[in-house]
């Protein structure tokens, strides 16, 4: 049974014979496909997480790749969130990302039309189709327990369809239940 020292002594001992005299960020840089030229993304080629951030881990810690390649271009690491102006989650091109707030990343994905709602929200017991057909068939009089038990889904479900609580960018004709 090896000591934590010898371990970490056989971690680093192998890590170099692996990497040769590669710097870290020489390390990282392997693994970004700057290709496509200046202008174009950086995609990440290593591991990814489920929503296609790259990762790497660093001392036992997984880090985004973006914002790593926010601290090598700006010497210190970011105050709020990075934004990817390209919409690229795996992008570490830095001339793509900005430091902004959650607040600038909500606005930013409400703008361009990124964020989950209707059909691509993951939850969604209608289609755009229902909805309009509900809101139509309710505004014309017919009754908020019937329509749901034909569509599969709580009167209050359909309340909050006819109300545009629910299903707002849609708009059309609006109506209580």
């Amino acid at each position: 049974m090896w000591t934590a020292e010898e371990r970490r002594a056989h971690l680093c001992k192998a890590s170099r014979s692996r990497w040769g005299d590669r710097t870290p960020a020489d390390r990282f840089w392997a693994k970004v496909d700057r290709s496509g030229g200046d202008d174009a993304c950086w995609p990440w080629t290593g591991a990814r997480l489920p929503h296609g951030y790259g990762a790497v881990r660093i001392a036992g810690v997984t880090r985004l790749t973006h914002r790593l390649v926010w601290e090598f271009a700006h010497g210190a690491p970011p105050a709020g969130v990075i934004r990817h102006r390209c919409d690229n989650t795996s992008c570490c091109n830095p001339a793509h990302l900005a430091e902004g707030s959650q607040a600038d990343n909500l606005k930013d994905c409400r703008e361009k039309d990124r964020h989950a709602r209707g059909e691509r929200q993951g939850h969604a017991k209608l289609t755009a189709a229902q909805v309009v057909e509900i809101r139509a068939r309710r505004s014309n009089g017919e009754r908020c327990v019937a329509l749901a038990r034909e569509f599969g889904v709580g009167h209050g479900h359909i309340s909050k369809v006819c109300s545009g609580f629910n299903w707002k960018h849609l708009g059309g004709p609006s109506c209580l239940c």
